[in-house]
């Protein structure tokens, strides 16, 4: 297993986005948050894939985004 530093989790993060592995920059996007709930970078890479993965030209309810993107990523979120 490799561990990685935060600034090496958001770089390979990064990567994995522009290379169109949004499913898998969006897991390690939640493991920051896991840790660094108010990571800015993280959230906003998380909004990003969470964008990506989302239908073209269709506009999804929070809720829906949320749904999508636990399927995703096999992991349920707590509700607020």
């Amino acid at each position: 297993m490799v561990t990685l530093t935060l600034n090496g989790a958001l770089e390979e993060a990064g990567r994995l986005e522009q290379s169109g592995h949004a499913v898998k920059a969006a897991k390690l996007y939640r493991s920051v948050l896991k840790s660094y709930p108010r990571n800015r970078p993280a959230l906003a890479g998380l909004s990003r894939v969470t964008a990506s993965i989302t239908p073209r030209g269709k506009r999804l309810a929070p809720d829906k985004v949320r749904k999508r993107l636990e399927q995703a990523l096999g992991t349920s979120t707590p509700d607020h």
